[in-house]
């Protein structure tokens, strides 16, 4: 089992642990924005120009276009989220059970971390209606990153609450995965983290959610 540490811009330590780091949640933590993001408006009208831009030329079966599925279905999850649509949203998790889902527990904290919500509770007391998000991203996990036959990759993206447009932009990273025989086969959801993500703002609180609900956790354990 490898270990990490995290410096700050003065060489200080900021965070160590054992195994791999949750990267989001270091950054969020101690890393934020140098200065104010950009609106989810303006990230939209940027994606537009992109879209524009590429004209619809992506190769078949090549990176990019892989990328692309990646941020449909991203896309997909948060229309759910912003709609509140518990069905929608199911149908984009890897089943439970199987060896695709068993994947989050590299992502969720042990099962006496805290209390987690289920997905109902997340989505009734209103905090995903008219979520927005931009800068989405993805990328595929390389060699080394193939469990039981499954191709794995992470988006990410800048999350802006609907509900309350007060409330701090939020990092957030997203687990997929897909049988690597079948180039066509829909990527499913494993795992799904946030964290505030803010000018000025530190973060002390993240998400982490899978198949069942969410957790929320206190700011990663220091020496």
């Amino acid at each position: 089992t490898g270990a990490w540490v995290a410096l700050t811009k003065r060489s200080r330590s900021c965070g160590s642990a054992l195994g791999a780091p949750a990267v989001d949640e270091v950054l969020g933590s101690q890393f934020g924005p140098n200065e104010p993001l950009l609106t989810a408006e303006a990230w939209e009208e940027r994606a537009e120009r992109e879209r524009r831009s590429a004209g619809g030329n992506v190769a078949a079966g090549g990176t990019a276009a892989v990328e692309a599925q990646l941020l449909g279905a991203q896309r997909a999850f948060y229309d759910a989220l912003a709609a509140e649509d518990a069905d929608a949203l199911a149908t984009l998790w890897a089943p439970r059970g199987s060896e695709a889902a068993a994947l989050a527990s590299q992502d969720m904290p042990p099962a006496d971390s805290g209390r987690k919500d289920g997905w109902a509770a997340v989505l009734g007391d209103g905090a995903t209606a008219g979520l927005r998000i931009g800068d989405g991203d993805a990328v595929l996990l390389g060699e080394g990153r193939e469990d039981a036959g499954l191709q794995q990759a992470l988006t990410t993206c800048i999350e802006y609450p609907g509900s309350n447009p007060a409330a701090p932009t939020l990092l957030a990273t997203q687990r997929w995965v897909r049988d690597a025989a079948a180039s066509e086969a829909p990527w499913r959801l494993v795992s799904h983290r946030t964290i505030p993500f803010t000018f000025r703002m530190g973060a002390t609180v993240s998400l982490r959610c899978d198949v069942d609900g969410c957790m929320a956790l206190g700011r990663q354990k220091r020496d």
